[in-house]
């Protein structure tokens, strides 16, 4: 998703966007979906799972893509519905 939205970054207007939503649908459970066939998504299936892995161990966001370094500390816990974040937990 990092690489998808790096390639249209790339091609964005020439005035800078005030925000960029991602919104996902249709997802299919891992379990239903086909193994990558090349060995470079293989590669990228296990990066992934070792990186969730490392996460889950050591804590949230542990191990994230490098292009959001700088963009981590921008948007503060916000409350979703009636989803009340663990603050403590979380940070």
């Amino acid at each position: 998703m990092v690489h998808a939205v790096g390639e249209l970054w790339a091609r964005r207007p020439k005035h800078t966007p005030l925000c960029v939503s991602v919104t996902l649908s249709d997802l299919t459970a891992d379990r239903f979906a086909s193994r990558p066939l090349f060995p470079q998504e293989q590669n990228r299936m296990k990066l992934n799972a070792a990186i969730d892995g490392l996460n889950l161990k050591y804590g949230k966001n542990l191990v994230y893509a490098g292009a959001m370094h700088d963009a981590r500390e921008s948007a503060p816990i916000r409350i979703a519905f009636s989803s009340v974040p663990d603050v403590e937990r979380e940070w």
